[in-house]
């Protein structure tokens, strides 16, 4: 029987919010959607086809987009073909972060987040969901790490993908991006006042699922 929990799991790079969504999400039986796909998506979409920095350009070709999540909370679109690793590459992290900040990009992307939110049954991830996305949801969490740590996870995202970067330029990424993420004037990455704080800097992955089951039982 599916679940009618609405569970909203924020927090920043590598902090390991999609792993841990994931397996959360597939204990409970609920739908889970990796909200930072679509922009993902997009900033794949904006490359291809030479849209990066032209924001008018970007949202004529995407305002009408169609998007779908798998039962793994993998995104597919009628707008392009694409494969998992394509969506993972540095570049592709790095043009994502920008685009989000664009306002008519977000407004998009927020209106489908904001509709599949009001479903019951369902775990979304990303980094506004629990401010923006689903303010009302019936658990928040808020993830945190280290940025070592993470720079650490990044690279052997990386290398699982065959992309060689180098230690010292993801962390130096990663500090950027968050830094962007949590200054930006729309949808920027804060913890709402309701949220769990989980620092999963020395933590493995079933230790962080384990934790927040134990909240949602004890609710």
């Amino acid at each position: 029987m599916k679940n009618n929990l609405r569970i909203a799991i924020d927090g920043g790079a590598a902090t390991g919010k999609s792993t841990v969504s994931k397996k959360v999400a597939k204990k409970l039986n609920l739908t889970y959607v990796n909200t930072g796909q679509m922009y993902r998506l997009i900033a794949f979409f904006a490359l291809t086809n030479n849209l990066g920095k032209n924001e008018d350009k970007l949202y004529q070709r995407i305002k009408n987009m169609n998007v779908s999540f798998d039962n793994d909370g993998f995104i597919t679109s009628d707008l392009l073909s694409f494969k998992k690793e394509d969506l993972e590459t540095k570049i592709v992290s790095s043009t994502a972060s920008l685009i989000a900040t664009y306002k008519k990009i977000r407004e998009v992307s927020v209106e489908v987040q904001k509709k599949i939110g009001r479903t019951k049954g369902v775990l979304l991830e990303g980094r506004d969901i629990g401010t923006i996305i689903m303010p009302d949801a019936d658990f928040k969490f808020f993830l945190v790490v280290d940025p070592k740590t993470a720079a650490i996870r990044r690279v052997d995202q990386h290398k699982k993908n065959g992309e060689e970067v180098s230690f010292d330029d993801v962390l130096k990424d990663i500090i950027n991006r968050n830094k962007q993420d949590t200054t930006r004037k729309i949808g920027p990455l804060l913890k709402s006042s309701d949220s769990i704080i989980i620092d999963t800097s020395n933590k493995n992955i079933e230790k962080i699922v384990l934790e927040i089951l134990r909240v949602i039982e004890n609710g």
